[in-house]
């Protein structure tokens, strides 16, 4: 079992970015703090030029986060969960018509509707190389949905998409950025007084 379909918490990731992705993103982010930490070191600066220097990596840091984050989790019950920065897109199963994976990632719905996730957007490297990694998504999803023979929508209580802010993973980035910022301007307020 790989790393993207490991159950967690009762759901099972079925696709995210890759492995080089995050490791980019990871490392962008620790660049962002270890610049700031500079800034705050180098000269002395009140309080609010330090936040005013440190807004713009602070943003930087929380929408790099996010965007690592977007994937498309299984579960928990009949319903496919597509997790962008912002929000989530809760699909039940049943709803599902088909999962395409030519042109990136999209799920088609009975409506006509289609879903797609930022993780598995288009790009010119996946034209030229047959989204191999939207294919695998595709069919783990395919194989997710193979797990609820009876896909008639009413069954899971729902028979409509819905849409959700992603309000406690909003928060933590808030809070991670908040103290990275304090964290500088109480390391300059020490170093200077």
């Amino acid at each position: 079992m790989t790393t993207m379909s490991k159950a967690v918490a009762g759901r099972r990731v079925l696709g995210t970015w890759g492995p080089t992705v995050l490791a980019v993103a990871s490392a962008g982010v620790l660049l962002m703090v270890l610049i700031g930490v500079g800034v705050s070191i180098a000269a002395p600066a009140s309080a609010g030029e330090i936040v005013v220097t440190l807004l713009p990596l602070t943003i930087a840091i929380v929408v790099l986060g996010l965007t690592a984050s977007a994937r498309i989790v299984g579960g928990p019950g009949p319903f496919i969960f597509v997790i962008g920065i912002v929000t989530y897109k809760r699909v039940p199963v049943g709803m599902i018509d088909e999962v395409h994976s030519d042109d990136g990632l999209r799920i088609t719905l009975v409506s006509g509707e289609q879903v797609t996730s930022l993780a598995f957007g288009k790009s010119l490297l996946g034209q030229l190389v047959g989204y191999p990694r939207s294919v695998r998504a595709a069919h783990r999803i395919e194989a997710f949905i193979a797990q609820f023979p009876d896909r008639g929508g009413h069954d899971c209580g729902e028979d409509k998409v819905s849409t959700g802010l992603r309000t406690s993973t909003l928060t933590w980035a808030s809070l991670c950025a908040a103290v990275a910022t304090c964290m500088a301007v109480i390391i300059n307020l020490l170093e200077y007084s």
